[in-house]
């Protein structure tokens, strides 16, 4: 970061707009790559005048697309949305495949996060198209995950399980540790889905064995809860607690990025189901994170997941007195649904 700043007040003492453009957009980069994501929306949308005015097309879609990754980590799934849009046709006029299946990934994933699912998996399908015609291995196991993760929702669960192993067999052979990570968690919950607590299991282990320090919180979480249904105590208190402690490291790091939160929301729901006493306190813990986390996203995609990851952990004994926290996720769920059909 320090490098490109300099350069920058080098680029702009000089008046010397195509090194002033460059440098802000290596800045950008440094910032997103740094997690520094409020600063980085800052200077890709100082970078983005510049480069129109240049005439740079490629540049200006990699900068639109950057913004709108920017603005998804920030929960702000809209704008993200309308960066990936206006991103993806500059792909297409470059002829830049490679481009054009990332920014449809991109959008696949922001209108999946948004619940537009039908239309996620439209960007997905022509994505894996693309990966596959350029012989993109990492691109086509990214994508066919995504493919999964768009079924779970629409409740397309054997085809999930389908496109989610086709998925983690590519990333397994190339070692896509990140992929397998996640692509674990989806299958996992495909496998939850369909009342397979065994194969749900077998995929979150092989998952939590990425080690993939950004998803480790996720996949102790559910790993927790399917412990906890099989009715393994001692190792469910382990998972949580690996969970909490993930969770909270990551929040150091990225205090705006509600997911960690949500996920050690579950955990401490979880927790307080394997509290002797004081479970309301424990209880209270949980609601305090998922309110953190509901303040920089609750759209719906992610209530949707949080809401039925929540109703797993309720199953089993105790469970009844985690409902005021559901209460919580299903209202904010039916004030988005209200606030769409008013749009």
């Amino acid at each position: 970061i320090g490098v490109s700043e300099q350069a920058l007040e080098n680029a702009r003492k000089n008046h010397d707009l195509t090194d002033e453009g460059l440098a802000l957009n290596m800045l950008g980069a440094a910032c997103l790559q740094s997690q520094q994501i409020e600063h980085a929306i800052t200077v890709f949308e100082q970078a983005l005048p510049i480069t129109r005015q240049l005439g740079n097309r490629r540049q200006e879609g990699r900068q639109l697309g950057n913004l709108g990754t920017a603005y998804w980590y920030t929960g702000r799934i809209d704008r993200a949305i309308e960066y990936y849009q206006l991103a993806l046709p500059i792909a297409v006029e470059m002829k830049d495949r490679q481009a054009e299946g990332n920014v449809l990934g991109n959008l696949a994933s922001a209108f999946s996060d948004s619940g537009q699912i039908e239309r996620a998996m439209e960007m997905t399908e022509r994505a894996v198209l693309i990966a596959r015609e350029i012989g993109d291995i990492e691109g086509e196991s990214m994508y066919l995950g995504n493919l999964g993760l768009a079924r779970n929702q629409l409740g397309d669960y054997l085809n999930a399980i389908r496109d989610l192993q086709t998925a983690l067999h590519i990333a397994d052979e190339a070692d896509f540790s990140e992929f397998k990570s996640y692509q674990g968690g989806y299958l996992t919950t495909a496998y939850l889905h369909i009342g397979d607590l065994q194969g749900a299991r077998r995929a979150i282990e092989q998952a939590r064995q990425a080690n993939v320090p950004n998803n480790n919180d996720s996949t102790a979480v559910i790993h927790g809860t399917i412990l906890l249904r099989l009715g393994e105590r001692s190792a469910a208190q382990t998972a949580f607690g690996d969970a909490i402690h993930s969770a909270t490291g990551a929040i150091a790091e990225m205090p705006g990025y509600s997911k960690h939160h949500l996920v050690r929301g579950l955990a401490n729901a979880g927790l307080a189901l394997l509290t002797v006493s004081d479970m309301d306190v424990a209880v209270q813990k949980a609601m305090d994170d998922y309110t953190q986390g509901l303040k920089v996203s609750n759209d719906a995609g992610t209530l949707k997941e949080e809401i039925y990851l929540l109703e797993s952990l309720m199953v089993c004994p105790g469970g009844e007195r985690l409902e005021p926290i559901r209460v919580a996720l299903m209202a904010n769920a039916a004030s988005n649904s209200i606030q769409g059909e008013n749009l």
